[in-house]
């Protein structure tokens, strides 16, 4: 399983996403830790929807941010996700881009990322790319705007699985309950 795993990581570094998900899928949740296991089922969810079997640029992506060049990574994970259709992968890359801004506390670029990552197309993703949103206004002490994106994710999205968490940043936002 290990190896399975392991190979899927390399194909994955190649762009093979087609190779990358079949390893995976086989290696199962049971190789390795269980955050590696999370983290090959976050990336395998990542490349559902992206139409090409073979995506070299996203393979580099996240062979920089393995290695630790975030600031890179990003902006391959940007420039990967403007290429994809909007229903075929971009608001899913684009989302993870503003993840690694948001890490970085690149503040303006991860800001202008996640609200590109609000995509229509792909309900489930705008909906977690508004509460990342949210989150990242709540951790710069910006609580209006973070109620006014979290109340949209509510009202816009209410079949998401992320709206219970919403709510609950929402009262954060709204000072309603302590931060923890």
């Amino acid at each position: 399983m290990e190896a399975l795993a392991l190979r899927g990581r390399i194909r994955l570094y190649a762009g093979d996403l087609k190779g990358t998900s079949d390893l995976w899928r086989d290696a199962g949740p049971f190789a390795g830790t269980r955050e590696e296991s999370t983290a090959r089922a976050a990336i395998l969810a990542l490349l559902q929807p992206i139409q090409p079997d073979t995506l070299a640029q996203l393979g580099q992506g996240f062979q920089q941010l393995d290695r630790g060049d975030s600031l890179d990574a990003a902006g391959t994970f940007l420039r990967v996700g403007a290429a994809l259709p909007a229903d075929g992968g971009q608001a899913e890359v684009t989302l993870l881009a503003g993840r690694v801004f948001a890490g970085l506390d690149r503040g303006a670029e991860a800001e202008r990322t996640l609200k590109a990552a609000v995509v229509k197309e792909a309900p489930a993703t705008a909906a977690a790319a508004l509460l990342e949103l949210g989150r990242f206004y709540v951790a710069h002490q910006r609580g209006p705007e973070a109620v006014a994106v979290l109340e949209q994710m509510i009202l816009e999205y209410p079949q998401s699985a992320l709206v219970p968490q919403g709510r609950r940043l929402l009262d954060q936002a709204r000072n309603a309950v302590p931060r923890t």
